[in-house]
């Protein structure tokens, strides 16, 4: 994910686990990302020995791997928030699932004094956006179109490429605000 807008978030392709590490905490969500986790960790094994975490909902990890598993990503962010309450130095957090999942599990980093860049992020699964409404501020989960009817002002926002990294989301603005009633054709981008 490549983008010209400067406040897009690039990502890798791959998982790397940090070999500096101590502890390595990976925080996932969704079967796509708990594929591609099991991967990455198949590689790491044969070329780092360190004790790995896995935050993880709804799937199963290999044998070996302790695993604190949840059913639903707030419980899951809630449990984060518990293992960074004890955590030492050394610990390394990584993130891999959708984009809002990703930015969620930085916002919990950030709140223990995580800085810019210090959790490693790989999305899988759905592209579906969060958005922001730039005129009411209530955020939209799940967002795949082009534009979507904002759910606090009932605004018909059109959802921008521009990613705000505080609140995790796109931003949504007033589609036909310089021709009322003149909307652009509404097209899936985001599966």
């Amino acid at each position: 994910m490549s983008s010209a807008i400067k406040s897009r978030p690039v990502y890798g392709d791959k998982l790397c686990l940090d070999p500096s590490g101590r502890i390595h905490v990976v925080a996932v969500s969704g079967d796509a990302a708990v594929a591609l986790l099991v991967s990455a960790l198949e590689d790491a094994r044969e070329t780092i020995a360190v004790p790995v975490r896995v935050l993880l909902t709804g799937a199963d990890m290999p044998p070996g791997i302790p695993v604190l598993a949840y059913d639903d990503e707030g419980e899951l962010l809630r449990g984060l928030h518990d293992l960074l309450d004890i955590a030492r130095m050394g610990l390394r957090l990584y993130a891999v699932g959708p984009e809002a999942f990703l930015w969620a599990v930085d916002g919990v980093a950030a709140s223990y004094g995580f800085g810019k860049g210090e959790v490693a992020k790989l999305p899988a699964g759905t592209q579906a956006r969060k958005v922001y409404c730039s005129h009411c501020k209530a955020v939209s989960d799940g967002v795949i179109a082009n534009l979507h009817r904002c759910p606090g002002c009932g605004v018909t926002l059109q959802v921008r490429d521009h990613f705000s990294r505080r609140l995790g989301a796109f931003m949504g603005v007033k589609a036909d605000a310089e021709e009322p009633g003149n909307l652009p054709e509404t097209v899936e981008l985001y599966r």
